[in-house]
């Protein structure tokens, strides 16, 4: 039996144009999504370009603080242009208290991450 539902992610916002960061609007953006239910939230690696932008593993410790179902994501990590540590520890789903928020999905939480090497 196929079935006829479709799972739709969206792209979380992370480059701010005027430099500054607005942690409420992403989380009514986030909060938001859910609600209307779509299954995961993605976010990319930005190397390029001189746009404010928040980096994935901080945006991503921030989504699953505020959502509680969404599936999280990046599309690709460049593992080699960051420490190992928050990167393995959010990969194994344990991400250090310092960047973890109170009250975080820390165990159980879907999530997706694309390494690339070289």
């Amino acid at each position: 039996m196929l079935s006829s539902r479709v799972s739709l992610a969206v792209a979380i916002p992370q480059t701010f144009l005027d430099g500054r960061v607005d942690p409420a609007r992403l989380r009514r953006f986030l909060v938001r999504a859910e609600a209307l239910g779509f299954s995961g939230a993605w976010v990319v690696e930005q190397v390029i370009g001189t746009a404010a932008s928040l980096g994935p593993i901080e945006c991503l410790t921030y989504a699953a603080a505020v959502t509680e179902r969404m599936r999280l994501g990046v599309a690709v990590l460049l593992t080699a242009l960051r420490s190992p540590i928050p990167t393995w520890a959010w990969d194994l789903g344990d991400s250090p208290a310092s960047t973890r928020p109170s009250g975080s999905r820390r165990s159980g939480a879907p999530r997706a991450l694309g390494k690339a090497f070289g």
